[in-house]
């Protein structure tokens, strides 16, 4: 079953939560401002360089496991050092869309994630 991460950056591998991680306790306060899958193949996007991203909170599902292929692996700058975030179908990484984050060049295989934006709410 899928499983969701989530945090100031992102949860610990035992998924612990952040307090100071406003979407953790009221995503209420959020409203997705963009919706788009991800399609990333070595004929065709076969990575992603490090970037953030342009919202407040990213939500990153995974539609593919990523033991099927070879590469296409998620990575984030987490306390100061690149991470590999291993998911399968239906896991998904929650973060604050300033974390630094990209994937790995995808050799084999197809990899496929539906992102969604949300933006925070005014008042």
């Amino acid at each position: 079953e899928g499983g969701v991460r989530g945090g100031d950056s992102v949860t610990s591998p035992a998924g612990a939560k952040r307090a100071d991680a406003p979407w953790q306790n009221n995503m209420s306060m959020f409203k997705p401002i963009e919706v788009f899958l991800r399609k990333y193949s070595a004929r065709t996007r076969p990575w992603i360089r490090m970037h953030p991203d342009v919202a407040s909170v990213t939500v990153n599902v995974a539609l593919s496991d990523d033991g099927a292929l070879a590469g296409g692996a998620l990575l984030g700058v987490l306390d100061g050092r690149v991470r590999a975030l291993p998911r399968d179908a239906g896991d998904a990484t929650v973060h604050a869309s300033s974390l630094l984050h990209g994937v790995t060049r995808v050799h084999e295989g197809v990899r496929y994630s539906l992102i969604v934006f949300f933006k925070q709410k005014a008042g």
